[in-house]
């Protein structure tokens, strides 16, 4: 039988779950702004950069 290293999986999940929560709070703060510039220019400019289309 092998051993698995308990930690190691879950300080995997663990960042995971971190990189999940900051990309999650990193889209908010992006809607909120684009919600308040509202103009269709800054929209594509956004999205002419890489940014999802949400």
């Amino acid at each position: 039988m092998e051993e698995i290293d308990v930690g190691g999986v879950l300080a995997d999940a663990g960042e995971d779950a971190a990189a999940v929560a900051i990309l999650g709070v990193a889209t908010t703060i992006w809607q909120r702004g684009a919600r308040e510039r509202k103009g269709a220019g800054a929209e594509t400019k956004l999205r002419g950069r890489g940014m999802p289309s949400l």
